[in-house]
């Protein structure tokens, strides 16, 4: 599959995933937001797709945090919160290209801003692995 055609799987998938949400159909929701997730990950391994890639990977995992809230489980919003995050900062200390750097500074701020939202209304996240 091309990069492109992947990228669109993911962004249908992640469409269908928030028409399930806002439907109130969480099962579904839940469902096609491991799937988007799923495809991210995939994503990230296409040659010039990483600025989309780890967008997405960012997004999906969000978009699964919103999910648990929803379901009132903060453990496992805290979860996938805490693995975008992650994420991002392993990837920063791995990364050469100061393009990329830039890029996930970026999102590595909007992650941690969203961690403090979290720890503020829910008093609590867990610790993640690279602390």
């Amino acid at each position: 599959m091309v990069a492109h055609t992947k990228r669109a799987h993911w962004q249908h998938t992640t469409r269908r995933a928030n028409m399930c949400f806002e439907a109130e159909s969480f099962t579904l929701a839940h469902k096609y937001y491991h799937k988007a997730l799923s495809l991210a990950y995939e994503l990230f391994h296409v040659p010039h797709e990483y600025k989309h890639s780890i967008v997405a990977i960012t997004i999906s995992h969000h978009n699964l945090a919103d999910l648990f809230i929803q379901k009132n489980k903060p453990q496992q919003a805290s979860r996938h919160l805490h693995q975008a995050h992650d994420f991002m900062r392993q990837e920063f200390y791995q990364v050469k290209c100061d393009y990329s750097r830039r890029e996930l500074l970026r999102l590595l701020n909007i992650t941690q801003i969203e961690l403090k939202k979290f720890q503020h209304l829910y008093g609590f996240t867990q610790p993640t692995h690279l602390d």
